[in-house]
């Protein structure tokens, strides 16, 4: 609820508390995938979303949060082929 009012700075430290205490929870990686990149951090965003797609199958959202990443860290090719496979998968 926080991250969707734009808290994302009171959210970050519970959903890290959580992840502390059990980090396999790919929707916990992608919400502090969210909060990193609309902080600026890309590497960080992508290190993130990486670790929710290793746990669980990627989504369509998954997939184009992931390529909007790769395009802001400038690898736009990869940034095409995450867009590309989440529009296959809507």
């Amino acid at each position: 609820i926080l991250l969707r009012k734009g808290k994302g700075n009171e959210a970050r430290p519970l959903i890290e508390q959580s992840l502390q205490q059990d980090p396999s929870q790919p929707k916990a990686w992608l919400n502090l995938s969210a909060i990193f990149f609309n902080a600026g951090d890309f590497a960080k965003a992508l290190e993130a979303i990486d670790r929710a797609i290793e746990l669980a199958p990627p989504s369509a959202e998954v997939l184009n949060n992931k390529g909007v990443i790769m395009g802001a860290l400038g690898n736009h090719e990869s940034a095409l082929t995450c867009l590309e496979k989440a529009i296959a998968l809507k």
